[in-house]
């Protein structure tokens, strides 16, 4: 299995705009016909991911570049 998202990098992501209770980011996000939402946007670790496939997976590997990173793992 692969994942890949982007990582939160000030000034070149929209600006988290709050952060909730539980730690969870949101951002406005702006369309094209001036409507304006705010759209939850987490930004995981590789901690954070280790913990969420728990006993699902072997073989976990993260990989961080500048502005995006990937996991690689097998199921069990």
């Amino acid at each position: 299995m692969v994942f890949m998202d982007n990582r939160f990098v000030p000034g070149s992501n929209t600006p988290i705009n709050r952060t909730d209770d539980e730690g969870n980011t949101y951002q406005l996000r702006k369309l094209e016909n001036g409507n304006e939402y705010e759209i939850l946007k987490n930004f995981p670790g590789e901690k954070e991911a280790e913990k969420i496939l728990g006993e699902l997976a072997t073989e976990i590997c993260w990989t961080e570049l500048q502005h995006y990173w990937f996991l690689t793992y097998r199921l069990k």
